[in-house]
């Protein structure tokens, strides 16, 4: 059984305001989604089960508050923020001003809203493990947030999703994705994501929020390929097999992304190619993007992100899974652009 139920509370304009769900299930939740009833924007707490809100008008705003668990059941509440008389005034009809067009820039451009500039992508190496991420610094650590700003292209790194996850860097050079229970059921490793943030904000059009294109494997050598068209809906599957066993021993992994095809190569062979479609405005790509790796077990999942912009790049890295720690090991983690 699931059941969910959201506060209502009033507000004031410009000042912050805030509903939040209680959230009771006999399994796992799965996924929490929030929507309102006006084009507005807000945001959502790391846990997922506070909305924060902002009004600059007067009005009712209605926020629904929908959740999954593990077992295929769903439950919906609503909560309400009131502010003022929650009757919204008729504004004064203002003439509508005739659109400009955009123009259409050549090729390897884009419009600024003054003229044509070039659309700058990252080269070279987009991203090391021991040079961007100093996993081998000497310095054992262990992150629950972020290291660095989380802003589009700075290196940085952040951990999330609904595992509690951590990331053990041991400063040897190796690292270990730690979430859940039960062992580790795969990996899964994603490039031109931008799933964190745009992709699963739902007050956006589903055009502006591209999850990315993923590969995963898991102890049996099962290869999964999908595309995230925007947060939580997938096309494109694909099933491959490996033809080994991955254990606990290293493996080495390129992941690439070039135009519209990705691979998946492991220990030297390439199992899985695959022709791509990124969804919708792909444009956001060069302006920010980032790959991750996901741990998925049945206690959850837990993610890294790696604030890279990435477009056509290649993805390597070593690998190797810790069952008895719920957790996978990272090394020698390289992006490069292609």
């Amino acid at each position: 059984m699931i059941q969910v139920q959201v506060t209502n509370t009033n507000g004031q304009i410009n000042a912050p305001a805030h509903v939040t769900a209680t959230i009771t299930s006999d399994h796992l939740v799965q996924n929490v989604e929030w929507l309102c009833n006006k084009p507005v924007n807000y945001s959502v707490s790391q846990d997922q089960k506070t909305i924060n809100f902002t009004p600059s008008a007067d009005g009712e705003y209605v926020f629904t508050c929908t959740v999954w668990n593990t077992n295929n059941e769903r439950a919906s509440a609503v909560g309400k923020i009131t502010v003022g008389s929650g009757t919204i005034p008729t504004p004064t009809p203002t003439p509508t001003p005739t659109p400009v067009p955009t123009p259409t820039c050549p090729p390897g451009t884009h419009w600024n809203g003054t003229q044509c500039v070039p659309d700058i992508i990252p080269t070279g190496v987009l991203w090391d493990s021991n040079v961007n991420g100093k996993w081998n610094d000497g310095v054992k650590r262990t992150l629950t947030t972020k290291e660095g700003g989380q802003k589009p292209d700075d290196k940085s790194i952040f951990v999330a999703a609904s595992g509690n996850p951590k990331l053990v860097i041991d400063g040897d050079g190796t690292a270990h994705l730690v979430s859940g229970s039960g062992g580790c059921d795969n990996i899964s490793v994603r490039m031109r994501s931008r799933h964190q943030g745009e992709c699963n904000n739902v007050s956006l059009d589903p055009t502006k929020r591209f999850g990315g294109h993923g590969w995963s494997i898991d102890p049996k050598g099962g290869i999964d390929f999908k595309t995230e068209d925007y947060h939580n809906v997938h096309t494109n599957a694909h099933t491959f097999n490996a033809g080994i066993t991955v254990g606990t021993a290293w493996h080495h992994v390129t992941q690439t992304c070039k135009g519209n095809t990705s691979t998946y190569t492991i220990d030297g062979k390439k199992v899985g190619e695959v022709t791509t479609k990124n969804y919708g405005d792909d444009s956001l790509l060069p302006k920010n993007s980032y790959i991750w790796f996901r741990i998925n077990n049945s206690g959850g999942h837990g993610r890294i992100y790696i604030m890279a912009i990435n477009v056509d790049a290649a993805l390597d890295y070593d690998f190797k899974l810790e069952p008895a720690t719920n957790s996978i090991a990272l090394k020698n983690v390289k992006l490069n652009a292609l």
